[in-house]
């Protein structure tokens, strides 16, 4: 993503493209065992190791300062942002940047242990003429064969303070009543801006809001099968998880320049700390303590309130055979620069039975930072709106697949990202010769707020099948498809897919009402002389073979889910006067 690429320092203008293009080629340099003798290194892939060095210089994390360690020595060119990975090592490595020698933690620009797995990364600006020494060392005196990836990218402009999701690690269940457990997972927030991150605690409202979801992918499904309440950060660390380079913040009121803070999952799951999504304004990053969940200090708490609530059914791996799970964490911020990268997902494997307590597993693949339908194998992604500047934005993801039996299953989510107005109706073209079958909605369950988790109700009528749910202020409190959620659409329809236009109602009143973006959806094959789209040809169809002949703009709008190709009764490519005897003939039988 554009912004993870910014804090990964792999933007770049075409000229630093060209440049690292043609030097970047893997090298196996001399090394060096003492800083003094430091080898001269530049941008690429230099193979080396610490088996049978010695010790000769310092660092503060990883536990390495006495490690054995090798020594290389970089100069800046131009001014830019040095990036230095292990990444592609098997062992547990730590990286720091010095700028004399001996190096020690004195003058030492950055330091990391883990960022890609137990490997290291850092990312520090330079500046052109100056020398900096690099150490490569293990945790707690481990010692192996490493990669040294090496490059240099072009400053960015300021962007202010920018949330970035490090490496998930854990996801733990603290409750459970009846049938539904309560969990929480941890959160690695890391500031890849270049200010400070607000992190004050309530009543202020600068400062992190946190959500937890958990998704799971069966039979081709995408489903979100839980979610949490908004954990409200109230101080922050100054760690390095992310290797950006911590600029530490004097105090735990601000996240510094390339610092992290990691809340656990046992913190996270704290009750007292966790209120309303409602409450959140997603998109600016707002919130009013007066009158809040926090300020009117409501009744005690079960088990499960408010935490990452999910269902046996729904996580058992016996009921579930073949299912793939993903756990979730996405975070905003008032001063928060991009939001696409302030949401990150890992898969999740389960064990245990129902009844007792559930094992999560988040060890086994790497954080991908982004939404968690990404992960939807297959799917046709939309972003909607496609810019969403002072609005927000929703996701559209479809699959279309063949039943094998001349119809199609169509499957659409909607995640919510971070669009406060909520929706309230999703409408797609079927047309209504479509033989439409199976219409189904499936949401998350909803717990501890004023909403309902009454399914959207569909209607079909005029080639349009639109689901929808109540507007605010009905007598009913609606179940809208709030920030941070997915709701999934399905139906089968016997005609194949093709572009279409999806239309998104919001569910707060306001301008514009609604949005819309591109999807797939049922189109039937051309008929000539069906011009109503119904599957027949009779009289019915004169009228709206008359308008496309007189009128094409006019028939697209009273028949939008019609080719008007199918006025093209004679097949020489055009609808024109020249149809009419041959449409006269098809209605007579001819």
């Amino acid at each position: 993503m554009r912004q993870l690429d910014r804090a990964c320092g792999k933007s770049v203008a075409s000229r630093w493209a060209i440049a690292a293009l043609l030097i970047w080629a893997p090298r196996a340099l001399a090394q060096a065992d003492n800083c003094l003798d430091a080898t001269t290194v530049e941008p690429g892939v230099t193979f080396g190791t610490t088996i049978g060095s010695s010790n000769d210089g310092s660092a503060n994390c990883g536990d390495s300062a006495t490690s054995p360690d090798v020594w290389y020595v970089y100069t800046a060119l131009e001014d830019c942002v040095l990036r230095l990975t292990t990444c592609g090592s098997t062992w547990d490595t730590v990286l720091s940047l010095h700028t004399a020698c001996p190096g020690t933690f004195l003058n030492q620009l950055n330091c990391n242990d883990d960022s890609c797995s137990y490997q290291s990364a850092i990312a520090t600006p330079v500046t052109a003429g100056n020398t900096y020494y690099i150490r490569v060392a293990g945790w707690r005196g481990a010692t192996g064969a490493f990669q040294l990836n090496v490059s240099c990218n072009p400053p960015q402009p300021p962007i202010g303070a920018d949330v970035l999701i490090g490496e998930l690690g854990s996801m733990v269940q603290f409750g459970r009543l009846g049938d539904v457990v309560g969990c929480a997972i941890d959160s690695p927030l890391c500031n890849a801006g270049d200010e400070p991150l607000d992190w004050y605690p309530n009543p202020d409202p600068r400062h992190p809001f946190m959500i937890f979801n958990m998704y799971r992918l069966k039979a081709g499904r995408f489903e979100q099968i839980g979610g949490s309440w908004v954990k409200h950060g109230w101080s922050a660390a100054q760690g390095n998880a992310c290797g950006l380079g911590c600029q530490q913040n004097p105090d735990n009121l601000r996240l510094g320049v390339g610092c992290s803070d990691i809340y656990s999952a046992a913190a996270n799951a704290g009750q007292t700390t966790l209120g309303p999504r409602y409450e959140v304004d997603p998109y600016t990053g707002s919130f009013t303590y007066a009158g809040s969940h926090f300020d009117t200090q409501p009744g005690g708490h079960t088990p499960i309130s408010h935490r990452l609530q999910l269902r046996d059914a729904d996580i058992d791996p016996a009921q579930n055979p073949g299912a793939t799970y993903f756990g979730e964490v996405y975070i905003t911020t008032h001063d928060d620069y991009e939001h696409m990268n302030s949401v990150a997902r890992e898969a999740v494997t389960i064990s245990g039975a129902p009844g007792g307590t559930w094992t999560f597993n988040m060890s086994g693949s790497t954080s991908i930072v982004g939404p968690a339908i990404e992960s939807w194998p297959g799917a046709t992604r939309t972003m909607i709106p496609a810019d969403p500047a002072g609005i927000g934005r929703c996701i559209l993801g479809v699959t279309v697949t063949s039943n094998g039996d001349g119809t199609w299953h169509y499957e659409y989510g909607i995640y919510n990202h971070d669009l406060p107005r909520a929706i309230r109706s999703f409408s797609i073209p079927v047309p209504t010769a479509a033989n439409v079958t199976g219409i189904d909605f499936s949401a998350v369950r909803s717990h501890d707020e004023p909403f309902s988790n009454d399914p959207w109700t569909a209607t079909h009528a005029a080639g349009v099948l639109t689901w929808s749910t109540e507007a605010p202020g009905d007598i009913n409190p609606g179940n809208p498809l709030r920030w941070g959620t997915l709701y999934n659409f399905r139906f089968n329809a016997a005609a194949p897919p093709a572009a279409a236009t999806a239309t998104l109602g919001l569910w707060q009143p306001g301008a514009p009402s609604q949005l819309s973006g591109q999807t797939q959806a049922p189109v039937l094959q051309a008929v000539p002389g069906d011009l109503n789209c119904d599957g027949l040809v009779n009289i019915i169809d004169i009228n709206p073979f008359t308008l496309a002949l007189s009128d094409p703009i006019a028939y697209a709008a009273a028949y939008p889910t019609c080719n008007i190709n199918n006025g093209d009764v004679n097949g020489d490519g055009n609808v024109d006067v020249l149809d009419i005897n041959p449409f006269v003939a098809l209605l007579a039988g001819g």
